[in-house]
């Protein structure tokens, strides 16, 4: 089986104060957040029984996340391999989709 792209994996970003964007997106859009942001789950349109999960993070401009770029934020995708994304922990999912 061919891999192909089947979401968005996250969008990570710098920001001064991420407790105060995480507090302002909660109180403004009702994001559910929590230490790394929030995460939106979706199902798979060909596999309605397969989830799926794209991460939202605001991160502090001083973070070491993105090195050794300096970019100032960081979008990626999923595609499927032999584990569900669901599984992967938060602060690896970044490591183990982008390889």
């Amino acid at each position: 089986m061919k891999k192909r792209v089947t979401g968005i994996g996250g969008i990570f970003f710098k920001v001064k104060d991420p407790n105060a964007t995480k507090s302002w997106y909660q109180k403004h859009l009702g994001l559910n957040t929590d230490n790394y942001g929030t995460a939106f789950e979706w199902r798979s349109s060909e596999n309605p029984e397969q989830k799926g999960f794209s991460q939202w993070s605001p991160m502090k401009e001083d973070t070491t996340y993105f090195k050794p770029s300096e970019i100032e934020h960081d979008e990626n995708v999923t595609h499927w391999h032999d584990y569900p994304p669901c599984e992967i922990p938060c602060d690896r999912k970044k490591q183990i989709i982008n390889t």
